[in-house]
């Protein structure tokens, strides 16, 4: 059975745990993405955490969300491994890359849903559930994680209105002056 594209099924794994819909299928999406808490580590902005403890962080980040949008840039593979018995490459990989979740929250700011980016330079080493395997896990994460809100565009309004922002003036007002 040959390798599946380890690029795509990383950035497939990563997104849904944004994108589930519900609890019930983040937890599923989770349990897909990575190993077993013995059999994975994960280390953000260089803190070292359990599974379940990356978990909940994960967790907590899709609380009061509407929705997400993810974004990954500059994938790469590399082979972390020899190849298999057989000649088969089924070994584990190393894939690099960034990505972005723009995650617009049920509160809002002037109209808008509050948004938060959470910006992440990540190194996932994906192996074979068992030698042979085409089904794979993340068994070691490393992030480096920043969060950033957009900023918040708040256009003037003062007693001259458009005038005082800058604005031009209606046409209607330029039109007063030239009657008298």
């Amino acid at each position: 059975m040959s390798k599946p594209d380890l690029k795509k099924w990383t950035e497939e794994r990563l997104t849904s745990l944004f994108t589930a819909p519900s609890d019930d299928d983040f937890h599923a999406a989770f349990d897909s993405a990575f190993a077993q808490d013995d059999h994975s580590s994960v280390v953000v902005n260089g803190e070292e955490m359990s599974r379940d403890k990356f978990k909940e962080e994960v967790k907590a980040q899709r609380a009061a969300m509407l929705k997400a949008d993810v974004r990954f840039e500059d994938l790469k593979e590399e082979a972390a491994g020899e190849q298999s018995e057989g000649g088969t490459d089924s070994g584990p990989s190393i894939i690099k890359g960034t990505w972005t979740v723009t995650r617009s929250l049920k509160f809002r700011i002037r109209a808008a849903p509050a948004q938060i980016h959470r910006i992440s330079t990540f190194e996932a080493k994906v192996e074979p559930v068992s030698p042979g395997s085409s089904d794979f896990r993340i068994v070691h994460l490393t992030e480096t994680v920043e969060n950033k809100r957009p900023p918040i565009n708040i256009s003037p309004i003062g007693r001259g209105g458009a005038a005082e922002a800058g604005q031009a003036k209606a046409p209607e007002e330029e039109s007063r002056k030239d009657v008298h």
